[in-house]
């Protein structure tokens, strides 16, 4: 078997696809550059889990396969901050996220530990194409991933939000995806009966 066939594949519908890696390349033909376009130049992506191109009218950007990416080569970054001044900050509007993380046991002593723990986690989940794709605009492509915690016999499974950024690296946005907001404070509120 060679290394196209591994990479080449065939769905049930007999339609043929790449199940492998990407590299999105903008392409400018003209005198203006597409700001979402250049969001996503050199950014990596698994490529059943990828921006679709052609974006607009007259793009010419396209993808480049590259090798699959490992932990070694690729990069997550979550700022402790994110934690001490954002979930646990005393200007959270939203008490429901700090709500959460409490109810788990943690506090803004864990912020540290909780930054290193999301890092890890995503650079996992993402190499191995275990994200799902978000908004794509001019900042660039947003991913949601989950992220597993138990702490005091407790467990609780998070969708976080990422940013794709160029050579396999992804910087955490929030803790908790505004998207599950609603999701996620449900089932707090259904555990926090069950416990108490």
């Amino acid at each position: 078997m060679g290394i196209l066939d591994k990479i080449i594949k065939e769905n049930l519908e007999g339609e043929i696809f790449y199940d492998g890696w990407i590299k999105c390349k903008h392409v400018q033909r003209g005198l203006t550059h597409c700001k979402e376009c250049l969001s996503v130049d050199n950014c990596w992506f698994y490529s059943l889990k990828k921006p679709k191109l052609p974006h607009h009218d007259h793009c010419h950007c396209n993808y480049e396969m590259i090798s699959k990416p490992t932990i070694k080569i690729c990069k997550a970054e979550c700022g402790i901050g994110k934690f001490r001044d954002y979930i646990f900050g005393e200007n959270q509007e939203d008490k429901t996220k700090r709500e959460i993380f409490e109810f788990l046991g943690f506090t803004i002593e864990d912020s540290e530990y909780l930054a290193k723990e999301y890092a890890r986690q995503a650079l996992k989940s993402y190499v191995e194409g275990n994200y799902k794709l978000g908004k794509w605009d001019d900042k660039g492509q947003r991913i949601t991933i989950d992220i597993f915690l138990e702490h005091n016999g407790k467990r609780y499974l998070k969708g976080s939000g990422w940013m794709v950024c160029e050579n396999g690296k992804i910087t955490n946005n929030t803790p908790i995806a505004k998207t599950i907001n609603k999701e996620l404070a449900r089932k707090y509120k259904d555990e926090n009966r069950r416990y108490s």
